[in-house]
């Protein structure tokens, strides 16, 4: 009916995790709109036995866990639903808050068999489940079905003639094993074809730095430096502020990032002082927002989006190819100026809702697909460009942990609430237990938290 033709991409690794992505080319001498774009969909499973389908209607066969609040400081909580006899949403980043890890679990009751799935994808994004038990002689349509991919008010994507877009990637695999393995799976999965190899030498370090919690200066910097150092910091970075005025407000100036009047000799005499320390040297940056006061916004007014209802705020248009080349250039100016060897990205946004607009061939396109193409590939020349370079990925906590993300960058921030006991619930099994106790493993210790934590903690033998 459409001249467009969809490539299916497979990708098998000797895990038992697949990955599939799609790519779409528009044959058409006019323009394409693209409302829905899923790069998995079909049946899951399909229930081998009356007793299997009578269970779904009691909505006890399957099961599905995800990161259950979306808020900020509250990632990592997982759980788990009983999916009914109908159909079920996920979503995050669009329709619902942006920290909420775009991955799920469902669990079959009566079989322990495991699906795990991650999308590959920044943007907003949805999954959708859907039970049908009903039973026929030959069991045809009685089936766990769904789809994933990336969701947001339509059209997703304008495709002009001639062109060819890919989706983002889904990352899903079948275990015969529990959560754990499912987990584990995942986990050689993307260190075997997602992330980009470990730098020699510069992995898994410690870091610690100053923000803009207090006033930075020379003093400040240096009293917390060598605090750092005598702890055994790695890694010394100033946060937010290192470009704003004294007193001023550190997010009120993103977008210009020149070394700020508290520093009045540069940054060079602390990366001095910290590499004589022992420690490697980085700064903060959030590049893809203008502050309201900033230089860079009253000169270019138009770099910023547009929302669907007409209003313009500070995250940056990388849409327009002027503009990722700007931003791309004002990154390497501050990794090269100040011999970075630690580069912290942030992105520090509320709720998104529907984001931003372009008209393009006359339709009204959402930015996310086509913004997040542009930040992957930027992020992509940036990690050649600086091989030694550690680039951290932060976006107000965990606002950005998706594989799409993480797998252009070194280390991702995975919350901004590290303190116990509520880190503890990032460990959360979806089980609460009335009584404080604990039990030894052949691992070692398992200590069961009280019901207010729903957490278990599992110290393993040679781990203090």
């Amino acid at each position: 009916m459409r001249p467009v033709t969809v490539r299916v991409h497979m990708l098998l690794d000797d895990t038992p995790i697949l990955t599939r992505w799609l790519e779409i080319t528009n044959h058409s001498e006019r323009a394409a709109a693209l409302s829905v774009a899923c790069p998995w969909s079909g049946v899951l499973q399909a229930p081998a036995s009356r007793e299997a389908c009578a269970a779904a209607l009691d909505g006890q066969l399957y099961s599905v866990g995800y990161m259950q609040d979306p808020h900020h400081l509250n990632e990592g909580a997982f759980g788990w639903q009983r999916l009914p006899p109908a159909a079920y949403r996920i979503d995050g980043r669009y329709r619902r808050n942006r920290h909420r890890h775009p991955m799920f679990v469902v669990r079959n009751e009566h079989t322990g068999e495991h699906w795990i799935g991650q999308l590959a994808w920044s943007g907003g994004y949805a999954f959708e489940f859907d039970c049908e038990p009903d039973w026929r002689a030959d069991g045809s349509s009685a089936r766990l079905t769904f789809r994933a991919g990336p969701d947001a008010p339509a059209p997703l994507r304008v495709l002009a003639p001639g062109e060819t877009v890919k989706t983002p990637e889904m990352h899903l695999g079948l275990l015969c094993g529990d959560l754990d393995a499912g987990v584990q799976a995942m986990h050689d999965h993307l260190r075997r074809s997602v992330l980009w190899p470990l730098i020699p030498g510069r992995s898994g370090l410690v870091e610690s730095g100053i923000g803009p919690e207090q006033e930075i200066t020379y003093e400040a910097v240096y009293h917390e430096m060598d605090t750092a150092a005598a702890i055994g910091a790695e890694v010394f970075f100033i946060d937010a502020s290192w470009y704003a005025l004294p007193q001023g407000n550190w997010a009120s100036t993103v977008g210009d990032w020149d070394v700020g009047s508290r520093f009045p000799a540069g940054l060079a005499p602390i990366r001095e002082r910290a590499h004589g320390l022992g420690m490697l040297f980085g700064l903060w940056m959030e590049p893809e927002r203008l502050g309201t006061q900033s230089r860079t916004l009253a000169e270019h007014p138009d770099w910023v989006q547009q929302r669907y209802d007409g209003q313009r705020r500070g995250d940056v248009d990388l849409t327009r190819p002027e503009v990722a080349a700007w931003m791309e250039a004002q990154i390497t100016r501050v990794i090269e100026e100040h011999q970075l060897d630690f580069f912290r990205l942030d992105y520090n946004v509320g709720y998104l809702g529907a984001g931003f607009q372009t008209v393009r061939s006359g339709f009204v396109e959402n930015n996310s697909w086509r913004y997040y193409d542009v930040l992957y590939d930027l992020f992509e020349r940036l990690r050649r460009r600086f091989p030694n370079v550690i680039f951290e990925n932060c976006a107000s906590g965990g606002g950005r942990t998706d594989v799409g993300m993480v797998r252009r960058m070194t280390h991702t921030w995975v919350t901004d609430w590290q303190l116990a006991p509520h880190r503890l619930t990032f460990d959360n099994t979806g089980q609460s237990y009335d009584t404080d106790s604990y039990t030894l493993t052949a691992q070692g210790v398992r200590l069961r938290l009280g019901s207010a934590l729903t957490s278990e903690l599992l110290l393993f033998e040679g781990l203090e």
